[in-house]
């Protein structure tokens, strides 16, 4: 039984990255549909919207040589920027995030599906 819990609590009880991880994803993402969204090569990313909020979800596929970045100056105001942690890369004054293994998740309430995908294109900067 600890086995199963010690992914999740440590050894003193703390919370560990794991549990934060997944309870992040689970909060930008549970319960929303999968919207078809247009591929763009050397990153994987989602659309989901539901429950009156959507949610890009972006991250590298490692398959092609020069990352990309996230210019976060030209998201909506309104959006959440939340990396696997729950920090938002914003408030430490980063202007741009290198899309790499850690998905960076954008979370609204007031944009939607749509806003999202048009607002990525103007976001994303070649590798």
């Amino acid at each position: 039984m600890y086995y199963g819990h010690k992914l999740l609590i440590g050894y003193d009880c703390p919370v560990t990255p794991g549990a934060v991880s997944m309870a992040t994803t689970a909060y930008c993402k549970d319960g929303m549909d999968c919207i078809p969204i247009k591929e763009t090569p050397g990153i994987v990313q989602g659309l989901f919207s539901g429950h009156g909020r959507a949610t890009w979800a972006v991250y590298d596929d490692s398959g092609i040589v020069g990352r990309k970045r996230l210019n976060l100056t030209k998201l909506p105001k309104d959006v959440e920027v939340l990396d696997v942690m729950g920090n938002d890369p914003r408030r430490e004054g980063k202007k741009e995030w290198e899309i790499g293994i850690q998905p960076l998740f954008v979370v609204s309430v007031k944009v939607g599906a749509e806003k999202l995908e048009e607002t990525r294109n103007r976001c994303i900067l070649g590798g």
